[in-house]
């Protein structure tokens, strides 16, 4: 989801408990998968954009 004032999130259900994830959590996430699926570094700098088409893409550099 995207938000004027309080910018990215998202929400996961585990187990049938609803858990909000907000942009740094969503960012952590993103590192950990860099590092452990893709063996990159998780540190090179991840922006979530909002595309009019996609929806929320994360962009690394």
């Amino acid at each position: 989801m995207y938000d004027d004032d309080y910018g990215f999130s998202a929400e996961a259900y585990v187990d049938g408990r609803k858990q909000v994830l907000i942009t740094k959590n969503i960012i952590e996430a993103l590192r950990l998968w860099l590092e452990e699926f893709l063996h990159r570094d998780p540190f090179a700098g991840i922006e979530l954009v909002l595309n009019d088409e996609e929806g929320i893409v994360a962009v690394i550099k």
